[in-house]
């Protein structure tokens, strides 16, 4: 009786020694995979996690590893990468043709440094989603929008020589595109930046806002004028026709250079060489009105002809505003 209760102890103790063993060895997959998966090895994490079944949250952390898998997430990752390396070559500055190594991986520098560097640094690892499938369609076209910002920042540089104000409209437009994307993709898409890249972020982060206040502001004086500026025309004798205008800027900016042309347009829609301008500054609080006349030739006499503002023009804090008279139409 005592061997047998005896044998049933040391059996009770091997059982549970060998759960013991167990636990630890499924306790040091589970760390290893979770120390995988923070690495961003999704793949190998996720075999490991699918091994692990029930155990702890394996279930949802390899759902969350296939997640990280799909398209989507992998252009995330691949564009936290790709701007790392941009931000790490952009504070190289180096006078000769040389090779330097960020993370382990070896990228080209030119001759007498040059921003072309850094984007093909981002470009390079991001060409592959040109021709992929998302499953959010909205981020694909992201995506593309940010890959042509780097490549119309890489063909900019052609002109930096030979045509100096082409390259900085096309550098300018390809860095304002590529803050609003990245303050986009930052904010709404969890893209993860190092700490020592967080400085560079946020010039971008600030020039996405700055960004988004001056289209704000545009839109609000857009409004402005579409609501606020009004003409009539009157048709005096048969070559000559009154224009009266009204423009009440009851906004707080101030409109310098206001400058508006009517033109008189034919029953084809083509514009006729005459025209009558107005010009002036509007002060906030002010109303700007008056009366102008329009002569035409004979041979712009046609009954159906109409009268339409063929420019406007002005300046609001600085910012000029050319040839918005599309506002009107």
């Amino acid at each position: 009786m005592k061997k047998a209760l005896k044998n049933i102890v040391v059996g009770t103790l091997l059982l549970s020694l060998a759960f013991t063993l167990s636990g630890c060895g499924e306790k040091k997959k589970y760390d290893e995979a979770m120390d995988l998966y923070n690495s961003g090895d999704f793949r190998a994490a996720a075999n490991i996690f699918e091994e692990l079944g029930t155990y702890e949250d394996s279930a949802t952390m390899l759902q969350s590893c296939e997640y990280e898998l799909t398209v989507d997430r992998q252009f995330i990752w691949a564009l936290s990468q790709g701007i790392h390396e941009g931000f790490t070559l952009a504070t190289k500055n180096v006078q000769a043709a040389k090779t330097v190594t960020v993370d382990g991986k070896k990228l080209s520098v030119g001759n007498d440094y040059s921003e072309e560097t850094y984007y093909e640094a981002e470009l390079d690892g991001l060409v592959e989603f040109k021709m992929a499938t998302f499953e959010d369609q909205e981020l694909q076209e992201k995506a593309l929008k940010y890959i042509a910002a780097l490549e119309e920042g890489i063909e900019a540089q052609k002109y930096v020589d030979v045509d100096y104000t082409k390259y900085t409209e096309m550098t300018n437009e390809a860095y304002d595109t590529r803050s609003i994307l990245i303050s986009d993709f930052y904010n709404n898409y969890d893209m993860k930046v190092s700490e020592s890249d967080m400085g560079a972020l946020q010039n971008f982060l600030d020039t996405a806002d700055a960004i988004k206040e001056q289209q704000e502001k545009e839109d609000e004086i857009k409004e402005l004028i579409v609501n606020n500026f009004k003409y009539t025309e009157e048709t005096l004798t048969e070559d000559t026709i009154k224009i009266e205008y009204k423009f009440v800027n009851d906004s707080m900016y101030d409109f310098d250079d206001f400058y508006v042309e009517f033109y008189y347009f034919n029953s084809d829609g083509v514009k006729t060489d005459n025209w009558t301008n107005v010009y002036d500054d509007i002060q906030a609080g002010e109303t700007f009105a008056g009366q102008s006349t329009l002569y035409l030739l004979d041979s712009d006499i046609i009954p159906t002809g109409t009268v339409k503002v063929g420019e406007l023009s002005f300046s609001v804090d600085g910012t000029n505003y050319s040839n918005v008279q599309s506002w009107l139409e």
